[in-house]
């Protein structure tokens, strides 16, 4: 079967990184995209094939895969906020597992394909960047269902990758805020920011995430496979980073210690996930985050 031919459903279509992944997959791919109840932007849906499923409901998903037949599922489906996964520990635990869960089940009859993307946050960040041989010890709820999610995941008999990854961002939010944008969009104001100094890992850019999945996808690989961004710093440096790329006032970003932005969940402070084996299976380059904010196309923004 040709590249061409290749039927791929993505899961959190909708979503930062589903959105990147889905545009980027259309050049190439038959695409189906999944949302829960989110809709597309206009320009996309012309080339689109989307469907609306709650895929925390067992039957539906099942229904979803056998009239799809997708010979590719790449999950992005999740709930990736770390302080509400705290306050809503079963709704996080339907998202991040029970998904997954009905996906396998699914597609365990067949010779379909499973992508999941996984996180640094399985780990305790006393020693990151971690390498794919690491054993997770998660602090949070987000990383313990996400952890449930790889296990899973692991018991499939059929062909799986699971992509980790740190800290996504991008400067097409659609919505959903991420580090970027909320530290951009203070920035743009002329309002300081604070931004953890002790707080690290390897931010990588939604669009560099979606190319080497892409290519990961088309290699075939398998197993476990760390995707994350080629610089490993904090994330006051990032904003940094930011400033000096986007000609921004350096002072406006404040370093503090995580502690005192009191947020609910307990961050792992060193996490971020080693990127040796990606970089040298994968032709995508990998990108630090200055590296990125060259190459990104403000739309309606403009640079500084």
């Amino acid at each position: 079967m040709g590249h061409s031919d290749l039927r791929i459903m993505v899961t959190g279509a909708a979503g930062l990184l589903g959105l990147r992944l889905t545009t980027l997959l259309l050049d190439k791919f038959h695409v189906i995209a999944v949302t829960h109840e989110h809709d597309f932007p206009g320009s996309i849906t012309a080339k689109l094939q989307t469907v609306k499923c709650d895929l925390t409901d067992r039957v539906s998903v099942s229904r979803l895969v056998h009239d799809f037949e997708p010979d590719v599922v790449i999950n992005s489906a999740a709930m990736t906020d770390v302080d509400a996964c705290e306050e809503k520990q079963i709704l996080a635990s339907k998202v991040n597992c029970d998904i997954v869960a009905h996906l396998i089940d699914a597609i365990k009859h067949d010779k379909t394909r499973f992508v999941q993307i996984s996180t640094d946050y399985l780990f305790d960040g006393r020693n990151g960047p971690y390498p794919e041989e690491a054993v997770p010890n998660p602090l949070n709820v987000y990383g313990r269902t996400k952890l449930a999610a790889e296990q899973l995941v692991s018991k499939f008999n059929g062909e799986s990758l699971i992509v980790r990854t740190s800290a996504l961002f991008d400067n097409e939010d659609h919505g959903k805020a991420n580090l970027f944008t909320a530290v951009y969009g203070r920035l743009k104001s002329g309002e300081s920011v604070k931004v953890a100094s002790d707080l690290y890992c390897n931010p990588i850019w939604t669009l560099n995430l979606s190319a080497a999945i892409l290519e990961a996808v088309e290699q075939g690989l398998a197993g476990i496979m760390n995707i994350a961004g080629s610089q490993y710093l904090s994330r006051y440096d990032f904003a940094l980073s930011m400033a000096h790329e986007y000609r921004f006032p350096r002072q406006l970003v404040q370093a503090v210690p995580l502690a005192s932005l009191n947020r609910k969940a307990v961050r792992p402070l060193k996490a971020g996930v080693d990127v040796t084996k990606a970089s040298k299976l994968l032709h995508t380059k990998l990108l630090s985050p200055a590296e990125a904010f060259t190459r990104i196309d403000f739309i309606g923004h403009g640079k500084n």
